[in-house]
């Protein structure tokens, strides 16, 4: 089916947004852009058997579809913008230079895209109780790994729990860098560690990464929302972000009464 796309030829990259939805009284917009880049010829194999799928021209762009949601406060001269990004990569640039010329154009305003991290929400976090450690593509044992391929396995997950009503701590203890040598020796294991906490109730998972001088925490999708071969539902996503961007808005404009009304 063709689809018409914003061709950025610096960086080789396309880009093309899905009907959007509207919710919080006309001040919420979200839904799915499409992106991709192009330039590089290539082949597409199957991962598991390394078949050939076919080749791949320069001109093919590989397109993944993308969750964004962009809430602009009654009173403010700011928006909060959720950007989803995939394996690391993200859109916040490519987003700058399909909007940029718009919003010039149409306010005579300079668009900007400062980045907020969640850290100013994550503060209540750090109190939480870390009750499930994951270390997402663990290989400790790289020269056995090819006995495991029997399995049909994609990706391997180690889960760690504490015993039953008892936790690894708060999640400060990893933000302050006194990780234990078990923490390390799983970081230097796997593809992603994350820490599942939990606070009033109310669970949320952050990727640990960094160092000890300079922790990385990123918030993760939670368990609720599904994903299937890699994209998650869309609808079940805009409901997590919304409790995501209003406990953000709880930090970022305390005592007042900014919140992203979830009516679609």
């Amino acid at each position: 089916m063709r689809q018409s796309f914003e061709k950025f030829e610096s960086d080789k990259s396309v880009l093309s947004f899905k009907p959007y939805n509207v919710s919080s009284h006309g001040r919420c917009i979200w839904g799915v852009v499409n992106t991709g880049n192009y330039g590089v010829k290539g082949y597409i194999r199957d991962a598991s058997t390394g078949d050939l799928k076919y080749s791949k021209s320069p001109n093919d762009a590989d397109i993944k579809e993308r969750f964004f949601l962009l809430f602009s406060p009654s009173g403010k001269n700011e928006a909060i913008v959720v950007l989803h990004g995939i394996n690391g990569d993200g859109i916040k640039t490519l987003l700058h230079k399909a909007l940029g010329e718009f919003f010039k154009k149409e306010t005579s305003l300079t668009l900007q895209f400062n980045p907020v991290t969640y850290e100013k929400a994550v503060q209540q976090w750090m109190q939480a109780e870390v009750k499930e450690v994951r270390a997402v593509g663990f290989s400790p044992f790289s020269d056995r790994a090819d006995e495991l391929k029997g399995m049909g396995h994609k990706q391997a997950v180690l889960v760690l729990k504490p015993k039953r009503k008892e936790s690894f701590g708060l999640l400060e203890r990893f933000k302050k860098g006194s990780r234990t040598d078990a923490v390390e020796f799983l970081e230097s294991h796997c593809q992603d560690l994350k820490a599942v906490v939990e606070l009033e109730g109310k669970k949320r998972v952050f990727r640990i990464g960094g160092t000890r001088e300079n922790p990385v925490f990123k918030l993760d999708l939670d368990d609720c929302v599904t994903v299937s071969d890699g994209v998650p539902d869309f609808e079940e996503m805009y409901d997590w972000v919304v409790e995501v961007v209003n406990e953000l808005c709880q930090k970022v404009y305390p005592g007042q009464k900014v919140e992203l009304c979830p009516a679609r």
